[in-house]
């Protein structure tokens, strides 16, 4: 028989242990045989109710006129969600009374009766609600029970913050956070002694546990180490290792808590108590002002080198606790802490990273350039296999190394490019060549898909370190050249992540990283080109047109075809300009004639497609900006060609029953018709207009019927066009 996990704290246990060593259940007699053959009919339930539940999911084979499953109860509506109970809202308003009443009492009667009665006022308060927290439990008034344990907590808060603010035996003189400092000590001690005091049982029957006075004394004891930071006032790396030792005090409480309330029955074994949950808040926003704190004073260059490095040591301490912990953990732990074991290097190298940065800064600048390229040879190595470990840890290890060089890699072209002062260009570029090279060879070894953007990266860092001196006809034709590269590699993966048996999904993100780089790499050439001449610029953007229509030709990447049939529209459109070239048809024939080419082949590859997509951009091309010519400049030729082309147009639509057509060369004609006959309304005299708008309106009047039949067969016979 293998190991088995506690049935009550899930501890991992060796065959023939008597007890569990962490909660201390027995696993010997007949009660531990019966609650092992309990626990394996439950399981065997659980199992047979999986099976319920999928064949359930299956369609079903009964027919619909069989009822459905009955609710359990016999009732078919959700059971309404319980609310508290009346008891419980008048206990709840109850004890919002008394507290303010005696908040109010002690304010006004307190200068009246002497710092005596002050005292005594106070204790007599408190004590009354405890003992009333005493007998409700002994009585199984839970509710009674609870409600004072929140008066007395209350009270408690109330008396000490009274005896601060009106000076009860001079503590007035005290500073709030000194005062405090020992107040929230004595509260909690208080509060703890409280519990103390309910009973556990009577009469050999287990009572119900009072659970406000734990949580209450847990933040009362979550606050001196803050106090205590607010007294000393520590600066730099001091205050780092206060919040650090403010960390760990709060981590070990919130342990001693977790495993006091549970070995004592409080809360069931699955649950994390209040009282923990308390100093684990306090516990977080600590580590959390650790480790920014930590990395502000380190990072922080204006700061003494003793300073950055003390804050940087006491921050490596974190990832070195982890490594260590890693070794340590045995096999009596729980199951989940022994199953996460394996992550652990990944964690211990996580919280490393931050720090790596801090030394880097202060290499010099030959030791920083040899580090990147030991890094690198270290990455091709594992990716080659040369580095691998023996263990499952040890290989965990070296995994979890190979990602930290990864990702230290950009820190170190960061590190070696900011320092470089007045070092030769190819020696800057030395660090991020060598983490393009050891990433390319991780695409080229693993085929894994995270890879391809980070040696998307890291080729643009190098280029960029490259051409950071260079002109822009440099930079122009480089990223022209790289955005080539990148279309041919997107291309190509297109069609490979297409065909049966392939690598889709490593292919699918190979094309997007090449088209999102390669639109980078496009809008630098066209940036770059405009400070050389006009003529580069038509000469950029017809050369990333043409590239892209050879990048629309992969499988299921037509619709590019319309971005650069726009963009070498644009180039030659460049070029007319700088000719000084005045006919607009010259400027929208490439384009008309682009679309017309792609929506050919787009009605090749699908015969069913709507003419919309196929002849509809050609088309508005081909119209729109003659149009708008036309009509504005009162070019009569031109208006009376554009008439002449658009009314043939319709005729060839409404023969072929072609939407796209109908609808263009209506549009223009319509345009043309308003535009043109509009202005002749004004020397028509008033009476016809009047009377021709009268008549209309009699018209309107007696055919509304009519006209919305003939409407919706106008539709119906619309619709049927291609």
């Amino acid at each position: 028989m293998s190991s088995f996990p506690c049935p009550h704290c899930s501890t991992v246990l060796e065959p023939g242990t008597p007890a569990c060593p962490d909660c201390g259940i027995r696993l010997t007699g007949p009660q531990a045989a019966r609650l092992w053959y309990v626990n394996q009919q439950i399981v065997t339930l659980r199992q047979e109710a999986s099976t319920l539940v999928q064949e359930l999911l299956q369609p079903s084979s009964v027919p619909a006129a069989l009822p459905a499953l009955p609710v359990a109860g016999g009732q078919d509506r959700p059971r309404a969600t319980r609310g508290p109970s009346g008891q419980q809202l008048l206990l709840g308003l109850g004890a919002v009374m008394l507290l303010s009443a005696s908040s109010f009492f002690l304010w006004v009667v307190w200068v009246v009766v002497g710092i005596v009665g002050q005292a005594l006022i106070m204790a007599a308060l408190t004590g009354l609600a405890v003992a009333g927290s005493v007998v409700a439990t002994r009585r199984g008034l839970h509710a009674a029970a609870e409600t004072g344990a929140v008066l007395a907590t209350g009270l408690l808060l109330i008396d000490l913050s009274a005896a601060h603010s009106l000076g009860l035996g001079g503590l007035d003189r005290f500073a709030a956070d000194r005062y405090w400092l020992g107040a929230s000590v004595l509260a909690g001690v208080l509060l703890l002694g409280w519990d103390r005091l309910v009973p556990r049982e009577r009469d050999g029957r287990a009572l119900r546990a009072v659970l406000t006075y734990r949580p209450a004394a847990a933040a009362m004891l979550a606050l001196p180490p803050w106090l205590v930071l607010s007294v000393v006032e520590p600066q730099g790396a001091a205050a780092v290792g206060s919040l650090g030792v403010t960390a760990l005090v709060g981590a070990t409480c919130a342990a001693a808590a977790l495993r006091f309330d549970r070995s004592r029955s409080v809360v069931p074994v699955h649950h994390v108590p209040a009282s923990a949950v308390v100093l684990a808040v306090s516990t977080t926003l600590a580590t959390l002002g650790f480790l920014a704190l930590g990395l502000a004073t380190a990072y922080d260059g204006a700061g003494s080198v003793a300073q950055r490095y003390a804050a940087w040591a006491m921050l490596a301490l974190v990832p070195a606790a982890v490594a260590v912990l890693t070794t340590r953990i045995g096999t009596r732990v729980g199951r989940r802490v022994a199953e996460a074991r394996p992550q652990l290097p990944y964690l211990a190298v996580g919280l490393a990273l931050p720090l790596v940065p801090v030394p880097l800064g202060d290499l010099p600048y030959g030791v920083l350039v040899a580090v990147a390229v030991a890094v690198a040879a270290f990455v091709v190595a594992h990716h080659l296999g040369r580095v691998a470990g023996r263990t499952p840890v040890g290989r965990a290890w070296t995994t979890a190394l190979a990602y930290a060089a990864h990702l230290a890699q950009p820190a170190l072209v960061l590190a070696a490019w900011v320092g470089a002062v007045d070092a030769p260009v190819l020696l800057v570029a030395v660090p991020a060549v060598a983490w393009a090279g050891s990433t390319l060879v991780g695409v080229w070894r693993h085929r894994a898909a995270g890879w391809v953007p980070v040696a998307q990266t890291a080729t643009a860092a190098a280029l960029l370190i490259v051409l950071e001196t260079a002109g822009e006809r440099a930079w122009t034709s480089v990223a022209l050249a790289v955005f080539a590269a990148q279309v041919v590699i997107g291309g190509d993966a297109v069609r490979r992540a297409t065909r049966p048996g392939g690598e889709p999904v490593f292919w699918r993100v190979v094309d997007l990283s090449a088209l999102g780089f390669g639109a980078a790499y496009a809008a630098t050439a066209v940036a770059a080109s405009l400070g050389t001449s006009v003529q580069t610029t038509a000469t950029v953007l017809v050369s990333i047109g043409v590239l892209t229509l050879g990048y629309a030709g992969a499988p299921g990447r037509l619709a590019f075809a319309y971005l650069g049939s726009l963009t070498v529209s644009a180039g030659t459109g460049l070029f007319l300009l700088e000719a000084d070239v005045a006919v607009v048809e010259a400027y929208t024939a490439p384009l008309v004639v682009l679309l017309t080419a792609i929506g050919l082949v787009h009605w090749r590859r699908d015969r069913g497609a709507a003419t919309v997509l196929t002849m509809g951009p050609a088309l508005s091309a081909a119209f729109g900006p003659t149009l708008l010519v036309a009509v504005g400049g009162g070019d009569a030729l031109r208006l009376a060609a554009v008439s002449a082309v658009a009314a043939g147009t319709l005729l060839v639509g409404l023969t072929f029953k072609w939407k796209a057509p109908v609808a263009t060369s209506a549009v223009v004609l319509l345009v043309i018709a308003v535009t043109q006959g509009g202005p002749l309304i004004a020397y028509v005299p008033g009476w016809i207009t009047l009377g021709a708008t009268g008549a209309a309106l009699l018209a309107a009047g007696v055919a509304w019927e009519r006209a919305v039949l003939a409407g919706r067969r106008a539709n119906a016979w619309f619709a049927t066009l291609s």
